[in-house]
Parts: C-alpha cells; structure tokens; sequence
C-alpha cells in the first residue's frame, strides 16, 4: 500500500472514532437527570379564578363541576382546596398532597361579602 493509502486510512479511522465518541457523549449525557426546582401551579390558578364558571362552582360548592373544571386546566395530581375566611376547610378535591402550594383570596362573588381562600397543589 502506499504512503497516500496509509494517511487516507488513518484520517477515516481518526475521523470515525471522534464521532463515535462523541455520539456516545451526547447520548452518556441526554441520559442523565436534570434537577428542577418545584414550581408554583399560579398559572393554572389564575386562568381558572379568570374563569366566572369557576368563581360560580366555589360558591355553589358544586364539587362535581369544579373537579371538571380543575381538570381542564391542569393535566397532573392536584388538590384544590377552598377555606372560608376563618380558616374552615369548606370543600377540597383531588388527591392529598405535599408541597408548595398556590393561594389566592377571593374577596366576595355576586355583591357579597363572602371571603374564600383558595387553595392548589399539584404533583409534576
């Protein structure tokens, strides 16, 4: 073989083992998990306190319209909970859960002065 054989041949087999090392990188690193920080569900809460069928469902206390609403909005394990102003736990759906949770306070529905805190945890 000649010299000009010999170079070709190391070059594609240099080149070759490159790429697969660094086929084999990329693929070690896609593999490995990546932390992620718990996030609040305050996106999901506050589409569904924009929601006036929502705001109507809490002060019904129609549990099977608001687990129906609930689940259009978030896609995961969730626990929503609705206290009265004194702290009393009125109504709660979904699974019990531990963690972060996003609250909001509504301050009365249809010219009252009925105060709910609002309550969402969810499971990512």
């Amino acid at each position: 073989m000649s010299k000009r054989g010999e170079i070709y041949t190391l070059d594609a087999i240099l080149s070759a083992t490159v790429i697969l090392l660094t086929v084999t990188t990329l693929v070690s690193l896609r593999q490995l998990s990546v932390a992620t920080t718990p996030s609040l569900p305050e996106e999901e809460l506050s589409a569904m306190l924009n929601d006036m069928d929502f705001i109507n469902s809490i002060y019904a206390n129609d549990i099977a319209r608001l687990r129906l609403l609930v689940n259009s909005y978030v896609s995961c394990p969730y626990n929503l909970t609705i206290y009265a102003i004194n702290g009393t736990k009125l109504l709660s759906i979904g699974e019990p859960l531990d963690g972060l949770a996003a609250t909001a306070v509504i301050a009365g529905w249809n010219g009252t002065l009925e105060v709910r805190i609002v309550s969402l945890k969810v499971r990512r």
